[in-house]
């Protein structure tokens, strides 16, 4: 076992990522588009008394996961624990998407884009861990 070369190859994978997700293109398009997209399906849910305060948990979830995973990743290169972080989110982001009842079901729309990024970036990140 190479270690000079696994860690050549980390290093050379995450910097490729970083390009990837937080280039010029994803900072000034793709991330704003996805949280736009995002806010006003939020604003939906919590629009309900009754309901407000479990959505709001679940945000908050999604929230500190979302938050978590790009130091674990990009900054402490902890590929495992980033892994156990972006899993996690991505379930939370399926529930609003799959499991959360909104009317009318065009809603579930918006927050598409923010799952599709998950799964992109969930599987980077796996792909990382796995092949090294």
């Amino acid at each position: 076992l190479d270690l000079g070369m696994l860690d050549t190859t980390i290093t050379r994978t995450v910097q490729l990522l970083d390009e990837v997700f937080t280039g010029p293109a994803t900072q000034s398009t793709i991330t704003p588009t996805i949280m736009l997209a995002f806010a006003p399906y939020m604003a939906r849910l919590t629009g309900d008394p009754g309901t407000r305060a479990g959505h709001v948990r679940w945000y908050a979830a999604q929230w500190v996961l979302n938050v978590a995973w790009n130091p674990l990743f990009f900054a402490a290169q902890a590929v495992l624990p980033a892994l156990l972080t972006i899993l996690p989110l991505t379930v939370v982001m399926g529930r609003f998407l799959f499991a959360v009842p909104v009317r009318p079901l065009t809603w579930r729309l918006l927050v598409l884009p923010y799952f599709l990024w998950l799964c992109v970036a969930a599987s980077l990140n796996a792909y990382v861990w796995w092949d090294n």
